[in-house]
């Protein structure tokens, strides 16, 4: 007797088999040991009681099943558990018939003598045979919750309240649980809440599927709700193997490109190749995505189209204003370029080389290419709601071809719209068209503010057919505003046109407007 003080498990192998449904009283085992693996001898055998015996504690209820059998003798020379009723209830002592499985020689079983209880039993099979822990802990329901719930941990009360996963604070980056009984406001959840294992609360469940939190309070649903946070999968119609976000951890590559994204390296390199057949390596791309933005440094200027290579992808053209090959010296040696990849092309993002035209805000026009005018000579207008022209510049003949560009800049260094509200629009002009117009509504009064009117003119691969865009931002922090307005324009740019700016507003009183100045540029 005394290998067994202190004892009340034991593993064993059934020596006989029992037959499903059968009524056997009498169950053969062999190879009986103590958890520490410590052989028991047969006429230490005989020191045993009553207790029960446990046939198959590895099964999962879903393909092969556990029996529970309780007996009141032993018998030490045929070893064997005498007295025994098959198919117990694992929450009771009735007996089940359909528990009455049939189980083969071999079948591993799990001896409980003594003073013993169901839950004892039970925690020991989960923990050291089956090796699987759940985890609960003690709960207070922050509203009415119910055995089965998802809920959530709110650390500003201390309480679990339902998830909801259209109400994202109840789902991201708060701790998950199932409720395991019932709770009101202010009481403590009966059984406590689950925050892994399984969870036999659950109806209705398909075998094998994927839940999410839904948008239900407190439900759960196999089909992912506003937030998608996964909760686990089902065991059975009844069981859920709950692991909150299993399938939705960060993995190490995103983890790394994180790193680089915050560093400032992310999709950047540097070019080589001594060709405008630009390549790159850059980390953690496998594939290009509609959308991704890359960044490079051209060792050489380009000679007309040209293409960039990331990593092992393929050879992608680079293209510039959406669709138009590059010209000769659009990327310039040493340049950082950046580009955006469009499903089919990479779209140029940075700007091309600039030739910088001379434009006086006198009217005069362009004087010479490769040199910068500025105005000084002041455009002022005020009190009036008439459309008045600020600049108006002479665009000499050829300058837009069928595939170059102008841009302009204005300064304004005094707006004043002190009757609010008040409209002000801004119109750009090319030749006879008024190609671009924008025009916004003040929500504020102000006066003295700073403000800048931009806009480009793009041919439109033809030397009449012109693209363009104005804009006009504001400064003023009661009022901050950026608007555009785009258009098109039908212009045989081969003669010489003029690109006229005009400002007006819709209410005269306390409106007025003085340009210092612009500035032209042709992009080629």
């Amino acid at each position: 007797m005394s290998s067994l003080v202190g004892h009340n498990f034991f593993k064993a192998y059934l020596a006989q088999p029992l037959l499903e449904g059968g009524s056997e009283t009498t169950v053969y085992i062999d190879r009986i040991k103590t958890l520490n693996g410590e052989t028991i001898a047969t006429a230490d055998f005989s020191d045993l009681s009553y207790g029960v015996v446990t046939i198959n504690p590895e099964g999962d209820g879903i393909t092969s099943y556990p029996e529970n059998i309780s007996f009141t003798g032993v018998d030490a020379s045929a070893l064997s558990l005498t007295t025994c009723v098959r198919g117990l209830s694992s929450k009771s002592a009735s007996v089940v018939t359909a528990n009455k499985r049939y189980h083969p020689i071999g079948t591993p079983v799990v001896i409980s003598w003594g003073v013993h209880s169901w839950k004892l039993l039970k925690d020991y099979i989960d923990t050291s045979v089956a090796g699987f822990t759940s985890f609960f802990a003690p709960g207070t329901a922050g509203e009415t919750v119910a055995a089965g719930n998802l809920i959530y941990f709110d650390d500003t009360d201390d309480e679990w309240k339902k998830c909801d996963a259209d109400t994202a604070a109840t789902v991201e980056n708060s701790m998950l649980g199932i409720a395991q009984g019932a709770g009101t406001n202010g009481t403590a959840i009966t059984g406590g809440v689950l925050l892994f294992g399984y969870d036999q609360n659950q109806t209705g469940l398909t075998v094998g599927a994927i839940y999410y939190a839904s948008n239900t309070a407190g439900g759960i649903s196999s089909t992912a709700g506003t937030k998608e946070v996964t909760i686990g999968f089902s065991r059975s119609t009844t069981t859920l193997y709950f692991n909150p976000r299993f399938n939705q951890q960060i993995t190490e590559n995103q983890q790394n490109l994180i790193v680089a994204i915050e560093g400032g390296t992310d999709f950047y390199g540097l070019s080589a190749v001594g060709t405008d057949a630009y390549a790159i390596t850059v980390g953690y791309i496998t594939a290009y995505v509609t959308g991704m933005k890359f960044r490079f440094k051209a060792d050489v200027a380009n000679t007309g189209n040209a293409t960039l290579k990331v990593n092992s992808l393929a050879v992608v053209n680079i293209l510039k204003a959406n669709d138009q090959t590059l010209a000769t010296n659009d990327i310039e040696a040493g340049q950082i370029v950046d580009v955006v990849y469009d499903g089919t092309s990479f779209q140029m993002q940075s700007q091309t080389s600039v030739t910088v035209l001379s434009a006086l805000g006198d009217g005069s026009g362009l004087t010479s290419v490769g040199k910068v005018g500025i105005n000084t000579t002041s455009v002022t207008f005020s009190a009036t709601t008439v459309e008045t022209t600020l600049f108006t510049v002479s665009i000499p003949g050829g300058t837009l071809s069928t595939n170059n560009g102008l841009r302009f800049t204005i300064l304004v260094s005094d707006f004043d719209y002190t009757n609010n509200p008040t409209t002000i629009t801004i119109r750009m002009k090319y030749g006879a068209t008024t190609i671009a117009t924008t025009a916004t509504t003040t929500t504020a009064g102000a006066s003295n503010v700073t403000a800048l009117i931009t806009g480009m003119i793009l041919a439109n691969n033809s030397a009449s057919a012109q693209i363009g865009m104005v804009n006009f931002e504001v400064s003023d922090s009661t009022w901050p505003t950026s608007m555009s307005g785009y258009g098109t324009a039908t212009e045989a740019s081969g003669g010489a046109l003029n690109l006229v700016i005009t400002a007006q507003f819709s209410t005269a009183t306390g409106s007025g407007m003085t340009a210092a100045g612009i500035l032209v540029e042709k992009i080629k």
